[in-house]
């Protein structure tokens, strides 16, 4: 963070604005995101080690249902949110 920080500072002194606010828009946005991706993965966690009675599988049902519930919840939030690098990825992959 330090760096970037540094960076900005830099080259907004050489070019001029950046459009930063654009970027601290976007972030703010990932970051809800995310948030919400974590909780629904950890809702996820606590049901499956509440419902699979061994540990070894409790474990890869974990990890499977995270991974799957998780890339989900981040896709729907992002797209419910309007992330634009989420909108211009899904034009890049319907191409």
């Amino acid at each position: 963070m330090v760096g970037a920080a540094m960076g900005y500072v830099l080259l907004r002194r050489r070019y001029g604005l950046l459009g930063f606010s654009s970027v601290a828009v976007t972030f703010t946005r990932v970051i809800w995101a995310t948030a919400t991706a974590g909780w629904a993965c950890v809702a996820i966690m606590v049901i499956t080690h509440h419902t699979v009675p061994d540990p070894r599988i409790e474990h890869l049902v974990t990890l499977t249902a995270g991974t799957l519930i998780g890339v989900t919840a981040f896709l729907l939030a992002a797209k419910a949110i309007g992330i634009p690098e989420v909108r211009n990825a899904r034009a890049l992959l319907a191409a």
